[in-house]
Protein backbone atom coordinates (compact mmCIF):
# COMPACT_ATOMS: atom_id res chain seq x y z
CA UNK A 1 0.00 0.00 0.00
CA UNK A 2 1.17 3.52 -0.80
CA UNK A 3 2.78 5.12 2.27
CA UNK A 4 0.70 8.31 1.97
CA UNK A 5 -2.52 6.31 1.83
CA UNK A 6 -1.46 4.22 4.82
CA UNK A 7 -0.64 7.37 6.79
CA UNK A 8 -4.03 8.88 5.99
CA UNK A 9 -5.83 5.71 7.01
CA UNK A 10 -3.85 5.59 10.25
CA UNK A 11 -4.87 9.20 10.85
CA UNK A 12 -8.51 8.30 10.29
CA UNK A 13 -8.32 5.35 12.69
CA UNK A 14 -6.63 7.52 15.33
CA UNK A 15 -9.25 10.26 14.88
CA UNK A 16 -12.05 7.74 15.35
CA UNK A 17 -10.33 6.54 18.53
CA UNK A 18 -10.11 10.12 19.81
CA UNK A 19 -13.84 10.59 19.29
CA UNK A 20 -14.75 7.43 21.22
CA UNK A 21 -16.82 8.25 24.27
CA UNK A 22 -17.22 11.89 23.24
CA UNK A 23 -20.34 13.71 22.02
CA UNK A 24 -22.75 11.19 23.50
CA UNK A 25 -25.78 12.83 21.88
CA UNK A 26 -24.31 12.56 18.39
CA UNK A 27 -24.49 9.35 16.39
CA UNK A 28 -21.46 7.23 15.60
CA UNK A 29 -21.90 7.90 11.88
CA UNK A 30 -21.54 11.67 12.34
CA UNK A 31 -18.55 11.22 14.66
CA UNK A 32 -16.83 9.04 12.06
CA UNK A 33 -17.58 11.69 9.43
CA UNK A 34 -15.94 14.36 11.57
CA UNK A 35 -12.92 12.08 12.04
CA UNK A 36 -12.76 11.46 8.29
CA UNK A 37 -12.99 15.15 7.32
CA UNK A 38 -10.03 15.95 9.54
CA UNK A 39 -8.02 12.95 8.35
CA UNK A 40 -8.54 13.90 4.71
CA UNK A 41 -6.65 17.10 5.46
CA UNK A 42 -3.97 15.18 7.38
CA UNK A 43 -5.11 16.75 10.64
CA UNK A 44 -5.59 15.25 14.08
CA UNK A 45 -9.09 15.83 15.38
CA UNK A 46 -9.21 17.73 18.67
CA UNK A 47 -12.51 16.87 20.40
CA UNK A 48 -12.18 19.82 22.79
CA UNK A 49 -11.69 22.24 19.91
CA UNK A 50 -14.63 20.66 18.09
CA UNK A 51 -16.81 21.15 21.16
CA UNK A 52 -15.75 24.79 21.36
CA UNK A 53 -16.75 25.25 17.72
CA UNK A 54 -20.09 23.55 18.36
CA UNK A 55 -20.66 26.04 21.17
CA UNK A 56 -19.68 28.87 18.82
CA UNK A 57 -22.28 27.67 16.32
CA UNK A 58 -24.86 27.47 19.10
CA UNK A 59 -24.15 31.05 20.19
CA UNK A 60 -24.38 32.49 16.68
CA UNK A 61 -27.51 30.61 15.54
CA UNK A 62 -31.05 30.08 16.79
CA UNK A 63 -32.44 26.84 18.25
CA UNK A 64 -34.11 25.89 14.95
CA UNK A 65 -31.13 26.82 12.77
CA UNK A 66 -30.02 24.50 9.97
CA UNK A 67 -26.55 24.70 11.51
CA UNK A 68 -27.76 22.67 14.46
CA UNK A 69 -28.62 18.99 14.31
CA UNK A 70 -26.96 16.81 11.70
CA UNK A 71 -24.71 19.53 10.26
CA UNK A 72 -23.34 20.87 13.52
CA UNK A 73 -20.70 18.26 14.38
CA UNK A 74 -19.07 17.95 10.91
CA UNK A 75 -19.12 21.73 10.42
CA UNK A 76 -17.60 22.23 13.87
CA UNK A 77 -14.88 19.72 12.99
CA UNK A 78 -14.02 21.68 9.85
CA UNK A 79 -14.04 24.99 11.75
CA UNK A 80 -11.69 23.55 14.37
CA UNK A 81 -8.92 22.90 11.85
CA UNK A 82 -7.99 26.53 11.16
CA UNK A 83 -7.78 29.84 12.98
CA UNK A 84 -10.18 32.74 12.67
CA UNK A 85 -13.11 30.55 13.65
CA UNK A 86 -15.54 33.34 14.49
CA UNK A 87 -14.95 35.26 11.27
CA UNK A 88 -15.10 32.08 9.19
CA UNK A 89 -18.40 31.09 10.78
CA UNK A 90 -19.78 34.60 10.26
CA UNK A 91 -18.80 34.37 6.60
CA UNK A 92 -20.48 30.98 6.30
CA UNK A 93 -23.66 32.33 7.91
CA UNK A 94 -23.61 35.27 5.49
CA UNK A 95 -23.28 32.87 2.54
CA UNK A 96 -26.16 30.84 3.97
CA UNK A 97 -28.35 33.96 4.04
CA UNK A 98 -27.39 34.69 0.44
CA UNK A 99 -28.31 31.16 -0.56
CA UNK A 100 -31.68 31.48 1.15
CA UNK A 101 -32.26 34.75 -0.73
CA UNK A 102 -31.33 32.95 -3.96
CA UNK A 103 -34.10 30.39 -3.43
CA UNK A 104 -32.44 27.58 -1.46
CA UNK A 105 -34.64 26.31 1.37
CA UNK A 106 -33.60 25.91 4.99
CA UNK A 107 -31.80 22.59 5.43
CA UNK A 108 -28.72 21.07 7.02
CA UNK A 109 -27.58 20.44 3.44
CA UNK A 110 -27.90 24.17 2.69
CA UNK A 111 -25.65 24.80 5.69
CA UNK A 112 -23.06 22.38 4.29
CA UNK A 113 -23.31 23.98 0.85
CA UNK A 114 -22.80 27.42 2.43
CA UNK A 115 -19.71 26.14 4.23
CA UNK A 116 -18.18 24.90 0.97
CA UNK A 117 -18.82 28.21 -0.81
CA UNK A 118 -17.50 30.22 2.13
CA UNK A 119 -14.34 28.13 2.39
CA UNK A 120 -13.49 27.67 -1.29
CA UNK A 121 -14.88 30.58 -3.31
CA UNK A 122 -12.17 32.82 -4.66
CA UNK A 123 -11.80 36.20 -3.00
CA UNK A 124 -14.57 38.52 -4.11
CA UNK A 125 -16.39 35.70 -5.93
CA UNK A 126 -18.76 34.54 -3.18
CA UNK A 127 -21.84 36.21 -4.66
CA UNK A 128 -21.06 34.85 -8.11
CA UNK A 129 -20.63 31.32 -6.73
CA UNK A 130 -24.00 31.51 -4.95
CA UNK A 131 -25.79 32.78 -8.06
CA UNK A 132 -24.17 30.11 -10.23
CA UNK A 133 -25.18 27.43 -7.71
CA UNK A 134 -28.77 28.71 -7.89
CA UNK A 135 -28.67 28.63 -11.71
CA UNK A 136 -27.41 25.06 -11.69
CA UNK A 137 -30.10 24.05 -9.24
CA UNK A 138 -32.89 25.71 -11.24
CA UNK A 139 -31.62 24.01 -14.39
CA UNK A 140 -31.65 20.61 -12.67
CA UNK A 141 -35.11 21.27 -11.26
CA UNK A 142 -36.42 22.15 -14.71
CA UNK A 143 -35.04 18.92 -16.17
CA UNK A 144 -36.06 16.62 -13.28
CA UNK A 145 -38.75 18.41 -11.30
CA UNK A 146 -39.69 15.44 -9.11
CA UNK A 147 -36.18 14.11 -8.59
CA UNK A 148 -34.41 17.36 -7.72
CA UNK A 149 -34.58 18.57 -4.12
CA UNK A 150 -32.50 19.60 -1.15
CA UNK A 151 -30.23 16.60 -1.66
CA UNK A 152 -28.86 18.47 -4.70
CA UNK A 153 -27.92 21.68 -2.87
CA UNK A 154 -24.39 20.62 -1.98
CA UNK A 155 -23.36 19.56 -5.47
CA UNK A 156 -25.03 22.65 -6.96
CA UNK A 157 -22.64 24.62 -4.74
CA UNK A 158 -19.68 22.54 -5.95
CA UNK A 159 -20.64 23.27 -9.55
CA UNK A 160 -21.06 26.94 -8.68
CA UNK A 161 -17.44 27.02 -7.50
CA UNK A 162 -16.05 25.48 -10.69
CA UNK A 163 -14.95 27.24 -13.87
CA UNK A 164 -17.74 25.68 -15.90
CA UNK A 165 -20.53 27.43 -17.76
CA UNK A 166 -24.01 26.64 -16.49
CA UNK A 167 -25.23 25.66 -19.96
CA UNK A 168 -22.31 23.29 -20.53
CA UNK A 169 -22.64 21.74 -17.10
CA UNK A 170 -26.36 21.10 -17.43
CA UNK A 171 -25.89 19.60 -20.88
CA UNK A 172 -23.19 17.24 -19.56
CA UNK A 173 -25.40 16.17 -16.66
CA UNK A 174 -28.28 15.37 -19.00
CA UNK A 175 -26.04 13.35 -21.33
CA UNK A 176 -24.48 11.43 -18.43
CA UNK A 177 -27.83 10.67 -16.78
CA UNK A 178 -29.38 9.45 -20.03
CA UNK A 179 -26.41 7.20 -20.80
CA UNK A 180 -26.05 5.65 -17.34
CA UNK A 181 -29.71 5.39 -16.34
CA UNK A 182 -30.23 1.83 -17.71
CA UNK A 183 -27.33 0.49 -15.62
CA UNK A 184 -27.34 2.68 -12.51
CA UNK A 185 -31.05 3.34 -12.15
CA UNK A 186 -32.99 6.59 -12.40
CA UNK A 187 -32.64 8.07 -8.96
CA UNK A 188 -31.05 10.75 -6.81
CA UNK A 189 -27.83 8.74 -6.59
CA UNK A 190 -27.27 8.89 -10.33
CA UNK A 191 -28.13 12.57 -10.43
CA UNK A 192 -25.56 13.29 -7.71
CA UNK A 193 -22.96 11.27 -9.63
CA UNK A 194 -23.78 13.19 -12.83
CA UNK A 195 -23.31 16.48 -11.00
CA UNK A 196 -19.81 15.38 -10.00
CA UNK A 197 -18.97 13.96 -13.43
CA UNK A 198 -20.04 17.23 -15.07
CA UNK A 199 -16.82 18.69 -13.67
CA UNK A 200 -14.93 16.51 -16.16
CA UNK A 201 -13.96 17.86 -19.53
CA UNK A 202 -15.62 15.18 -21.64
CA UNK A 203 -19.01 13.58 -20.91
CA UNK A 204 -18.30 10.46 -22.98
CA UNK A 205 -15.03 9.83 -21.19
CA UNK A 206 -16.71 10.38 -17.81
CA UNK A 207 -19.41 7.85 -18.75
CA UNK A 208 -16.79 5.32 -19.83
CA UNK A 209 -14.80 5.83 -16.64
CA UNK A 210 -17.87 5.43 -14.44
CA UNK A 211 -18.75 2.12 -16.08
CA UNK A 212 -15.16 0.89 -15.97
CA UNK A 213 -14.80 1.76 -12.28
CA UNK A 214 -18.09 0.08 -11.45
CA UNK A 215 -16.84 -3.08 -13.17
CA UNK A 216 -13.43 -2.89 -11.48
CA UNK A 217 -15.11 -2.53 -8.08
CA UNK A 218 -17.36 -5.50 -8.80
CA UNK A 219 -14.37 -7.66 -9.66
CA UNK A 220 -13.01 -6.86 -6.20
CA UNK A 221 -16.35 -7.70 -4.59
CA UNK A 222 -17.00 -4.06 -3.70
CA UNK A 223 -20.36 -2.33 -4.06
CA UNK A 224 -21.08 1.29 -3.12
CA UNK A 225 -24.81 1.02 -3.73
CA UNK A 226 -27.05 3.37 -5.69
CA UNK A 227 -27.78 6.15 -3.24
CA UNK A 228 -25.45 9.09 -2.52
CA UNK A 229 -22.46 6.74 -2.53
CA UNK A 230 -22.47 6.86 -6.32
CA UNK A 231 -21.09 10.38 -6.03
CA UNK A 232 -17.99 8.96 -4.32
CA UNK A 233 -17.48 6.60 -7.26
CA UNK A 234 -17.90 9.59 -9.59
CA UNK A 235 -15.16 11.46 -7.72
CA UNK A 236 -12.81 8.54 -8.36
CA UNK A 237 -13.86 8.58 -12.02
CA UNK A 238 -12.60 12.15 -12.34
CA UNK A 239 -9.07 11.07 -11.48
CA UNK A 240 -6.65 10.16 -14.31
CA UNK A 241 -5.46 6.98 -12.58
CA UNK A 242 -6.22 3.52 -14.05
CA UNK A 243 -9.51 2.05 -12.87
CA UNK A 244 -7.93 -1.19 -11.66
CA UNK A 245 -5.45 0.74 -9.50
CA UNK A 246 -8.21 2.77 -7.88
CA UNK A 247 -10.25 -0.36 -7.17
CA UNK A 248 -7.19 -2.16 -5.81
CA UNK A 249 -6.27 0.71 -3.51
CA UNK A 250 -9.85 1.01 -2.27
CA UNK A 251 -9.96 -2.70 -1.49
CA UNK A 252 -6.66 -2.50 0.40
CA UNK A 253 -7.84 0.59 2.29
CA UNK A 254 -11.07 -1.21 3.18
CA UNK A 255 -9.20 -4.25 4.51
CA UNK A 256 -6.74 -2.04 6.41
CA UNK A 257 -9.52 -0.15 8.20
CA UNK A 258 -11.57 -3.27 8.90
CA UNK A 259 -8.77 -4.49 11.15
CA UNK A 260 -8.60 -1.26 13.15
CA UNK A 261 -10.57 -0.62 16.37
CA UNK A 262 -13.84 1.14 15.64
CA UNK A 263 -14.13 -0.32 12.14
CA UNK A 264 -15.08 -3.92 12.94
CA UNK A 265 -18.18 -5.64 11.65
CA UNK A 266 -20.17 -4.74 14.76
CA UNK A 267 -19.14 -1.08 14.62
CA UNK A 268 -19.61 0.00 11.00
CA UNK A 269 -21.43 -1.38 7.99
CA UNK A 270 -19.54 -2.63 4.96
CA UNK A 271 -21.03 0.12 2.79
CA UNK A 272 -20.06 2.96 5.13
CA UNK A 273 -16.58 1.52 5.58
CA UNK A 274 -16.21 1.36 1.81
CA UNK A 275 -17.18 5.03 1.58
CA UNK A 276 -14.39 5.94 4.01
CA UNK A 277 -11.88 3.81 2.10
CA UNK A 278 -12.84 5.31 -1.27
CA UNK A 279 -12.75 8.85 0.14
CA UNK A 280 -9.23 8.28 1.48
CA UNK A 281 -8.03 6.92 -1.88
CA UNK A 282 -9.60 9.82 -3.79
CA UNK A 283 -8.06 12.42 -1.49
CA UNK A 284 -4.56 10.94 -1.69
CA UNK A 285 -4.67 10.68 -5.48
CA UNK A 286 -6.08 14.20 -5.90
CA UNK A 287 -3.52 15.60 -3.46
CA UNK A 288 -0.78 14.03 -5.57
CA UNK A 289 -2.15 15.73 -8.66
CA UNK A 290 -2.25 19.10 -6.90
CA UNK A 291 1.34 18.73 -5.68
CA UNK A 292 2.45 17.83 -9.20
CA UNK A 293 0.81 21.03 -10.47
CA UNK A 294 -1.24 18.89 -12.86
CA UNK A 295 -4.25 21.22 -12.86
CA UNK A 296 -3.27 22.97 -16.08
CA UNK A 297 -2.97 19.72 -18.00
CA UNK A 298 -5.82 17.75 -16.47
CA UNK A 299 -9.37 17.90 -17.85
CA UNK A 300 -10.55 18.91 -14.37
CA UNK A 301 -8.77 20.93 -11.69
CA UNK A 302 -7.60 18.51 -8.93
CA UNK A 303 -8.57 21.16 -6.38
CA UNK A 304 -12.18 20.81 -7.52
CA UNK A 305 -11.90 17.04 -7.15
CA UNK A 306 -10.93 17.56 -3.51
CA UNK A 307 -13.94 19.82 -2.97
CA UNK A 308 -16.25 17.32 -4.67
CA UNK A 309 -14.80 14.50 -2.58
CA UNK A 310 -15.46 16.42 0.63
CA UNK A 311 -18.98 17.25 -0.57
CA UNK A 312 -19.70 13.62 -1.45
CA UNK A 313 -18.54 12.34 1.94
CA UNK A 314 -20.52 14.93 3.89
CA UNK A 315 -23.69 14.51 1.84
CA UNK A 316 -23.65 10.72 2.05
CA UNK A 317 -22.98 10.60 5.79
CA UNK A 318 -25.30 13.41 6.89
CA UNK A 319 -28.15 12.14 4.72
CA UNK A 320 -27.67 8.61 6.06
CA UNK A 321 -27.68 9.91 9.64
CA UNK A 322 -30.90 11.84 9.02
CA UNK A 323 -32.53 8.81 7.38
CA UNK A 324 -31.51 6.54 10.25
CA UNK A 325 -32.93 8.96 12.81
CA UNK A 326 -36.20 9.24 10.89
CA UNK A 327 -36.49 5.45 10.66
CA UNK A 328 -35.82 5.10 14.38
CA UNK A 329 -38.43 7.73 15.21
CA UNK A 330 -40.99 6.04 12.97
CA UNK A 331 -40.30 2.67 14.58
CA UNK A 332 -40.66 4.14 18.06
CA UNK A 333 -43.93 5.83 17.14
CA UNK A 334 -45.42 2.60 15.77
CA UNK A 335 -44.40 0.45 18.75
Amino acid sequence: MDSLLRARLEKLAENVRRMKGRFALRGALLKRLAALLCALQDKDIDPDAVRECMELIRKQTGPLSSFRGYAQLPLAAMLSLEGGRESRLEHTLDVYRRMRDAGFRASHLTAIAAHLVAEYAKKGQTGRAVERAAQFYRGMKKKHVLLTGRDDYVFAAVLGLADLSVETGLARMAEICDALKPEFGAGQGLQAAAQVLALGGNARESIRRMRALRDAFRRKGLSLGRRHALAVLAVLALLPDPEEELARDTQRAFEFLRNRPGFGRWSITKRELLLHAAAAVASVRADAAVRAAAASAAPVDPAHILIAQQAAAMTAAVTAAAAAASAAAAAAASS
